[in-house]
């Protein structure tokens, strides 16, 4: 009798703390509407200490009638033979506390025993029913948190078909389901949950967002040109009517300009980062009057400006020429007129400046003619310090008398005035 007194004594006051599953520490949990936790207000707590009595013990019979929970702990404690038998007892003994709580009182005080906390309960839900009735009652308590616990739980036991046939009724889930997605960053799955439920312009923008945001310009070309392709061609949003047909001619158009522009940047940075980087020549000597900056990843019009900066002579047939760069893309006039005005002058060009404003007549007589007004030119040549007779050529263009007179007054250019006074008279 001694001895069997001293075993149960080990065995009641034994230190093992009982499994719970509220020690899980699950990252599904952690994604809400709101950022926040999906169950805030209840937090993991470490179980009580307290003793596995005989009554447990007789109570393991009845629990291995039913099949074990979904979720077990990665391994049995370590140890003694005592602990790893007061750990699976205590286990079953919680198990069978659930399925006696699901036999004797049915599906519904569960669900009610999840909206209080009790959220290890969720993966017990074994019954479709039984998981669209759940759903159901987040979506009308209206709790975020709670619709997207019920939709990742259904996601995961359902099949595919079963899941997009219950989801498509269900506008509040789908929310819920696609600002998970977009927290998480699940953009593929994003994208095609898009498309199931007819979204086609949302997943568009979204996988173009997507496109846009990776690193590496060769990367970046071809995820556009897939995004292009699956997403915004005529036979992708055929069966839409979300995208208008000039928006998706929009669209595609831009599209098509990103990737030429990537297709042009990249070998031209190429060719211009191996002549940077030959010992100095005359070649490279541009490069070391103004630094260059990578061109990869940069607009149409300072992809144009970096050009005219370093590049500004040569002839229409090369990728770097300023000229074919305006004729690939529709650049205005004045963008052009004024881009090269801005690099030209930073390179202290001031002869090339006269390519772009002169003008033949009809008799042949060159002119100065701009897109421009002239005042604005005169003002950019003075911030780069132009030579006097330069600015005082183009003041003289400056159409008002008034403007002219007052620029020339301000800058003291004795030769407009004189030539603006013997006009008046």
């Amino acid at each position: 009798m001694d001895q069997e007194s001293e075993e149960d004594k080990r065995w009641n006051e034994s230190k093992q703390s009982a499994f719970t599953f509220d020690d899980f520490d699950d990252d599904h949990w952690k994604f809400g509407n709101n950022g926040g936790d999906f169950f805030s207000s209840s937090s993991s707590t470490t179980a009580k200490k307290s003793p596995i009595t005989n009554k447990d013990y007789e109570s393991v019979t009845e629990a291995l009638k039913f099949s074990l929970p979904d979720t077990l702990p990665p391994s049995l404690p370590t140890g003694d033979g005592d602990r790893r038998l007061d750990s699976v007892v205590s286990r079953l003994v919680k198990h069978n506390k659930l399925r006696l709580l699901q036999r004797k009182e049915g599906s519904s005080a569960m669900i009610s025993a999840i909206f209080q906390g009790s959220r290890h309960l969720i993966s017990s839900l074994k019954s479709k029913e039984d998981k669209i009735t759940f759903l159901d009652a987040a979506i009308d308590r209206h709790d975020g948190d709670y619709i997207t616990a019920a939709v990742l739980h259904i996601k995961k036991t359902l099949s595919p078909r079963l899941f997009h046939q219950e989801m498509r009724e269900r506008n509040e889930a789908i929310d819920s389901y696609i600002n998970y997605l977009r927290v998480t960053e699940q953009t593929d799955s994003l994208t095609d949950f898009l498309s199931m439920v007819a979204r086609h312009e949302e997943a568009a923008m979204t996988k173009l967002k997507h496109a846009m945001s990776v690193e590496g310009m060769e990367g970046r070309k071809r995820a556009i040109v897939n995004c292009s392709t699956n997403y915004f061609s005529a036979s992708s949003l055929a069966s839409s009517m979300t995208f208008k047909s000039d928006l998706m001619t929009f669209w595609l158009s831009l599209l098509s300009d990103e990737v030429s522009l990537l297709e042009r940047q990249l070998p031209i940075e190429e060719e211009d980062k191996r002549v940077e980087n030959q010992p100095v020549c005359e070649a490279n000597t541009k490069f070391v009057e103004v630094p260059r900056k990578c061109l990869l990843g940069l607009s149409v019009i300072t992809t144009l400006f970096y050009c005219c900066l370093y590049h500004f002579d040569l002839p229409e047939n090369y990728l770097a020429s300023p000229l074919s760069i305006k004729k690939a893309f529709n650049i205005s006039d004045r963008q052009f007129a004024w881009t090269a005005l801005m690099a030209l002058s930073m390179r202290k060009k001031w002869d090339s400046i006269d390519g772009i404003f002169q003008a033949k007549s009809w008799l042949g007589v060159r002119k100065l003619k701009g897109d421009i007004d002239f005042d604005s030119v005169c003002r950019i040549l003075l911030k780069y310090s132009a030579p006097v007779d330069m600015v005082t050529k183009y003041a003289m263009a400056i159409e008002d008398v008034e403007s002219r007179v007052e620029f020339a007054r301000q800058h003291n250019l004795t030769k407009v005035l004189k030539a603006s006074s013997n006009v008046a008279k």
